[in-house]
C-alpha cells in the first residue's frame, strides 16, 4: 500500500484511487492492493526496495507457498497460505 500512495497518487495534484481487497482461499489469505497510477513490472522493482524487499519477506516466512503478483501492472497481489498465523 505504501508505494501505491507514495508512487501513484502523492505526486499527483489530481490525487487518485486506491482499493485493499482482501479475501480467503483454498490454500490461505490473499490481499491486494490496486491504484490508478502508472501501469508498473514486479520484474523491474529494484534490489533492496520494495516490492524487491516484500518478495523476500514473503520468501523468509512461507518459503515457495508464499507469493507475490502483479496483475495488469497496477494490482499486486499477496498470497499467505493457510496454518501460517494468517
Amino acid at each position: 500500500m505504501q508505494n501505491a500512495v507514495r508512487h501513484a497518487i502523492a505526486e499527483r495534484e489530481e490525487g487518485g484511487a486506491l482499493a485493499i481487497e482482501a479475501w480467503r482461499e483454498a490454500a490461505g489469505l490473499a490481499l491486494a492492493v490496486w491504484d490508478d497510477g502508472p501501469a508498473f513490472s514486479l520484474a523491474q522493482s529494484e534490489a533492496g526496495h520494495g516490492l524487491d524487499n516484500l518478495r523476500a519477506r514473503l520468501a523468509a516466512f512461507y518459503g515457495t507457498e508464499g507469493a507475490l503478483a502483479g496483475e495488469a501492472g497496477k494490482r499486486v497481489v499477496v498470497r499467505i497460505p493457510e496454518g501460517s498465523g494468517a
